[in-house]
């Protein structure tokens, strides 16, 4: 479950009502999608929901609206994040969810940028997940990003450029 443009919230319990709480007065996207248990993403059109709403309070100034189109292109982060110990660290999955958004490996037009620590650009031209090795001991940033054939992000609410932090453990 990714609130927003959040890193995600693994929820196991599925007959059990999954609660937000505290947020902002505002518009919100929830996006779902099912995974394996080492958390790669199925990578089918009915693994996939996203629904946008409005958190009203009458006393608090709104944020401006972050619109997300659902029928535009759309990258979700899924993997890494959080920390990495050990012989998970050794080798470390990226993974993330398409919608909308066919890669030039796969007959489209996208591609999936992504970097690490700033590094040089790769690029992901097939829905697959892809193993990074070579982890240094400390903190990691990785961004993610849906570009087009001209290599330019592609806008859908700010959503297609990512950037989160891992921890690497040795």
């Amino acid at each position: 479950v990714i609130l927003d443009n959040q890193p995600y919230e693994a929820y196991y319990e599925i007959d059990t009502p999954f609660e937000v709480k505290n947020l902002a007065p505002g518009q919100h996207t929830i996006r779902v999608f099912a995974s394996r248990p080492w958390h790669e993403s199925y990578k089918n059109a009915t693994a996939f929901q996203m629904v946008t709403f409005n958190v009203q309070n009458p006393q608090a100034t709104a944020p401006a609206k972050v619109t997300v189109n659902p029928k535009g292109p759309l990258v979700t982060y899924s993997r890494p994040k959080g920390e990495y110990k050990g012989a998970a660290a050794e080798v470390i999955m990226l993974d993330f969810w398409l919608l909308n958004a066919k890669l030039k490996g796969n007959g489209g037009k996208y591609r999936v940028r992504y970097s690490i620590d700033g590094g040089a650009p790769q690029y992901a031209d097939k829905w697959e997940p892809i193993w990074l090795k070579g982890w240094s001991e400390g903190k990691h940033s990785i961004k993610l990003e849906l570009v087009d054939a001209s290599g330019k992000v592609v806008e859908n609410g700010g959503y297609n450029s990512t950037t989160r932090e891992i921890s690497v453990v040795k």
